[in-house]
């Protein structure tokens, strides 16, 4: 797909997630079209992923971008701390993140971990009580 197109990572992300979830995507653009045309090999490739890492029994991590306008993603993370949240390793990606699978594994825990591929990234264990913090 990268050689097909110059895609941004980011934009390439959020056209997956679309063609994953089943969303109608506007294919005026080329970046789409291009996110069209790999669409069988991008799924196989996210599924296949999934299999090995990021996952617990068909659960997925929780990702959350910070609103930086608000406050820093430092400031997120200490906040977080002080409410008895744990901090642990980042996760560096790839789909045998061995940081992403120890997170995984933290079900349903207070626990979450920066993100060094999206820096205004937090993500959190499947189950993870993110609604009662604001």
């Amino acid at each position: 797909l990268a050689s097909s197109c110059s895609l941004r990572l980011s934009l390439a992300c959020v056209l997956l997630h679309d063609v994953i979830d089943g969303r109608r995507i506007d294919a005026s653009r080329s970046e789409a079209r291009s996110v069209l045309r790999h669409r069988r090999q991008l799924c196989a490739a996210v599924a296949a992923s999934a299999a090995t890492g990021g996952h617990v029994g068909g659960q997925y991590l929780l990702f959350a971008r910070v609103n930086t306008l608000r406050c820093s993603v430092d400031e997120a993370a200490r906040r977080l701390l002080a409410d008895g949240w744990e901090e642990m390793l980042p996760l560096t990606g790839g789909p045998s993140c061995a940081a992403a699978a120890a997170l995984a594994r933290r079900c349903r825990s207070r626990a979450f971990a920066r993100d060094e591929l999206f820096s205004d990234v937090l993500a959190f264990p499947p189950g993870a009580p993110l609604r009662r913090h604001p």
